[in-house]
């Protein structure tokens, strides 16, 4: 169990994903307690789970892992006849969870956020966990992304609540971690009210902050948004470089799947 929780930190702190994936698929081959009839240990679907979440960011294709174990689809089904079963909502909670990472990582933050709303229901509400971290810090840029996009009502509170929870956390102690997310969060809240030179200053500091702290995934990140805002607000040629930084940095972590897909809603 600590492996299988160790390795939830490394992908969500921004490990390699190449090695992370060799790690990943050891831990799952470790859980095959009869490898012939491919049976498996209780943690096994979701670390599994967690190694086809590493793929949806990789691109590397499922036919590999699905051979030595067993298909994507195959595994969401068993977390689920587990959930059945034993009414265990953290089985649940990681299943909306592998979704709501697949999905924000495509870009497709509608269907994201109705993950993180499903995830949201299962828990407690409270922040505690790895996974609690990351769907707070991701939801809350779909909220503002969302909020300028769609005009819908409640999505700018999705990312204010979130932006002020990193705050928080950036202001009592936990600045190495928090600091780029809170400023992150900020810039973006900054876009959507229309301050732009503000926006433009919180972007490059959470930029510098996830670079000092060591979060590839994070920056890069950072840089997409960032060149994102730029774009949209009329400088082109910069938002190009700034996204062209992202590929880069994305492509660095090992995320090739999202590099490749950076530069297309300028081609088109």
């Amino acid at each position: 169990m600590a492996k299988v929780v160790l390795n939830r930190h490394l992908l969500v702190n921004g490990c390699k994903l190449s090695e992370l994936r060799k790690k990943q698929e050891s831990l799952c081959r470790e859980m095959m307690y009869n490898k012939q009839e491919k049976k498996f240990g209780p943690f096994f679907y979701q670390t599994l789970g967690d190694l086809y979440t590493i793929l949806s960011l990789t691109g590397e294709s499922d036919d590999q892992v699905a051979s030595i174990f067993i298909p994507r689809e195959e595994c969401e089904k068993s977390m689920l006849d587990i959930y059945s079963s034993t009414k265990n909502t953290s089985i649940l909670q990681l299943f909306y969870y592998h979704r709501f990472m697949q999905s924000f990582a495509a870009s497709d933050f509608e269907t994201a956020l109705h993950y993180c709303e499903e995830f949201e229901k299962c828990g407690s509400g409270v922040i505690s966990r790895v996974l609690d971290v990351a769907t707070n810090f991701y939801s809350g840029i779909i909220g503002f992304v969302l909020a300028r996009k769609t005009k819908k009502d409640g999505l700018f509170d999705i990312g204010e609540h979130r932006r002020m929870l990193f705050q928080m956390w950036s202001d009592h102690g936990s600045k190495w971690n928090a600091e780029n997310k809170a400023l992150l969060l900020q810039a973006e809240k900054c876009y959507t009210n229309g301050n732009l030179d503000e926006a433009k200053s919180n972007y490059e500091a959470s930029i510098k902050s996830a670079r000092e702290h060591k979060f590839i995934h994070e920056e890069a990140l950072a840089y997409e948004l960032y060149g994102i805002f730029r774009v949209e607000t009329g400088h082109l040629e910069n938002g190009k470089e700034l996204l062209r930084k992202a590929q880069s940095l994305y492509a660095e972590w090992g995320a090739v799947k999202k590099a490749s897909q950076i530069l297309l809603p300028i081609i088109m």
